[in-house]
């Protein structure tokens, strides 16, 4: 029971941020993406930590776009929740510049997204059928609908691949 209410919770609280982001215009800003991944990820390490995965990073310092802070913390909040849930020892994020923007890849090396579920993830409520331990995870299907709309917020792009048992990488344009 306390887990179900948990995770109705969740769910809510993720709705309620998928309504917010769908009427924010934006309070746009120059952000240096370098420092508030770094800082996301100082305090996403006590999860790793306790779940026994280790976070490899490459971060290219000093990178900036134009974003509302909010948005791309709750899209690294969402994406490095599922790597730490579905890894099993180690994550690899990158983060380099181009002439553009800026990319972010974040790498599990969990059980992966089947091929015919690949383009069904970014579906509202979606949940993956194969290799999810659907018991011990709280998520609601709504992290990756929210992340897919705060990256065309930004004009940007998403994509995921599948890793043939070997985990799955997500990988985000945004522009400067």
């Amino acid at each position: 029971m306390l887990h179900e209410n948990k995770r109705i919770s969740k769910m809510i609280e993720e709705l309620l941020e998928i309504s917010e982001i769908e009427k924010t215009t934006g309070s746009l800003q120059k952000l240096n993406i370098s420092n508030l991944l770094s800082e996301f990820l100082d305090k996403a390490r006590f999860d790793a930590v306790e779940s026994s995965i280790i976070i490899n990073c490459d971060l290219e310092p000093e990178l900036e776009i134009i974003g509302n802070q909010r948005m791309v913390y709750l899209l690294f909040e969402n994406l490095l929740s599922n790597a730490i849930h579905f890894s099993k020892k180690e994550i690899f994020i990158t983060l380099k510049g181009r002439n553009d923007g800026i990319l972010l890849t974040i790498k599990d090396d969990g059980p992966g997204i089947s091929k015919k579920e690949i383009g069904l993830i970014w579906n509202r409520f979606y949940r993956g059928k194969e290799h999810l331990p659907k018991v011990e995870y709280e998520g609601a299907g709504l992290g990756l609908p929210l992340v897919k709309k705060v990256v065309e917020i930004h004009n940007g792009w998403v994509a995921a691949k599948n890793n043939k048992g070997k985990g799955a990488t997500f990988t985000v344009f945004l522009p400067k």
